[in-house]
């Protein structure tokens, strides 16, 4: 059985997810997605929805489908999968899971990423996080969960941007790209979204790859906002390395196991695309939160050369020491 692709959307209350999953679903090439929203939901449908996951399923006139998640998303997911496969609700080729705006995505994606029970049965594709162009710097410097619902996106969707000054854009992305510098991020002008299956590509391809990482090459990146002084995300700090030569993956797995080891409650995320000298394929390396999804090899190369990216997003931690664990652990027959 091919793993199912599973995406996660999220974002502040208003910022536009609704609007962005209303689109999705009614595209033709999104027929046959399952669309689990939770009990605060913003679709419109809780109403409907007042059972188990299974028998308040709504079909859709596209071939889409509805239903809630009630409690624990790996039974809820568990539950449509074997619903699917026994034929009481009909087959879906990709699930996407809306999430309150009120609530950290980082449990539900680690429930997602390294759940036993879902092991070879979904994949999970990309964390998409919807962030209001107009108010979205404002909602970071004053709500923590809004930061890490950035801290565990692959894409953010920058949403209202007409309505925003371009200056208040370029300054809102920064921010941005100073909580999680591996995040490729898409302007949404009056409800425009990427054309294709966007959200259901593998996690590491994307034609939007923060500039940074390329431009500080071996270098430690730590951005602060514009105008200077305190960043904007107190406590919360990236770090970067690209590395243009093959690594080994002892050392780098020593290390990951060191830094989890010693700073597990302060990573909030991790993402590595790996050049190993064990393998001509790049390695694929996750982190959410506490917990480290097991490696995986990809089938080819993205849309960058052959590299090592690494990246960290930290809480109350210095990424300089960091930085120095990985010039000592990894890097020390090079420097």
């Amino acid at each position: 059985m091919t793993p199912v692709p599973c995406a996660v959307v999220t974002g502040a209350l208003g910022s536009g997810k609704t609007t962005a999953i209303r689109e999705l679903l009614a595209r033709p090439e999104m027929e046959g997605t399952a669309l689990i929203i939770n009990e605060f939901g913003e679709v419109g449908l809780d109403h409907l929805l007042v059972s188990s996951a299974v028998e308040t399923t709504l079909l859709m006139e596209n071939g889409c489908m509805c239903c809630s998640l009630r409690g624990d998303v790996v039974d809820t997911v568990l539950l449509i999968l074997a619903a699917a496969e026994r034929g009481d609700i009909p087959t879906f080729r990709r699930i996407m899971i809306e999430t309150t705006g009120l609530a950290d995505p980082i449990p539900i994606v680690r429930e997602l990423s390294n759940a036993h029970a879902l092991r070879d049965k979904i994949r999970l594709a990309k964390v998409a996080t919807c962030v209001d162009g107009v108010i979205g710097r404002a909602e970071l410097a004053q709500n923590p969960v809004a930061i890490h619902q950035v801290a565990q996106a692959d894409l953010v969707l920058v949403t209202k941007t007409d309505l925003a000054d371009p200056l208040m854009i370029d300054e809102l992305c920064e921010a941005l790209f100073d909580i999680n510098p591996m995040l490729a991020i898409h302007p949404v002008r009056e409800g425009g979204l990427p054309d294709g299956d966007f959200l259901f590509g593998d996690p590491s391809d994307s034609e939007f790859v923060a500039p940074e990482i390329r431009a500080h090459s071996g270098h430690t990146t730590h951005h602060h906002h514009a105008g200077g002084g305190t960043a904007l995300h107190t406590g919360v700090e990236s770090w970067s390395r690209v590395i243009g030569h093959p690594l080994q993956w002892a050392r780098l797995r020593d290390w990951l196991d060191l830094v989890y080891s010693l700073n597990a409650a302060r990573v909030l995320r991790s993402k590595g695309i790996l050049w190993i000298e064990e393998s001509d394929r790049p390695l694929l390396v996750q982190g959410v939160g506490p917990v480290i999804t097991p490696p995986r090899f990809l089938e080819a190369w993205p849309q960058m050369q052959r590299e090592s990216r690494i990246v960290m997003i930290l809480k109350d931690t210095a990424s300089a020491t960091i930085g120095a664990s990985f010039n000592e652990y990894v890097l020390k027959s090079d420097e």
